[in-house]
């Protein structure tokens, strides 16, 4: 399971051009890529991102109190140790450069 969640949000990463297409494209697979933030000095940050079967997911306002600690879907680190929130930030701004430098002689 984990297997196909790594291979689905590589594929989709390669093909996205910001963190809201990602998610797009995740739910277009069957996934939520839920991203998590952290508050910091009153600025949001991004802190992390769990991957969910849709099948699984739930809205908050839906959940009880024990399903909202019990979290669901796997931490990007669950599905790869290398894989991180920043990593595919960059993964995403290199295609977002490929993408504006697409059929300009460089």
């Amino acid at each position: 399971k984990k297997a196909e969640m790594k291979s689905t949000l590589e594929e989709c990463i390669s093909k996205s051009k910001s963190l809201e297409d990602l998610q797009d494209k995740m739910h277009y697979q069957g996934y939520v890529l839920e991203l998590n933030y952290q508050n910091k000095n009153g600025e949001q940050k991004l802190n992390g991102a769990r991957v969910i079967p849709v099948s699984e997911y739930k809205p908050v306002a839906e959940m009880s109190k024990r399903e909202q600690l019990a979290k669901k879907g796997f931490k990007l680190s669950d599905i790869d140790r290398k894989m991180n929130i920043n990593s595919i930030k960059n993964e995403i701004s290199k295609n977002l450069i490929k993408t504006q430098n697409y059929g300009r002689g460089i």
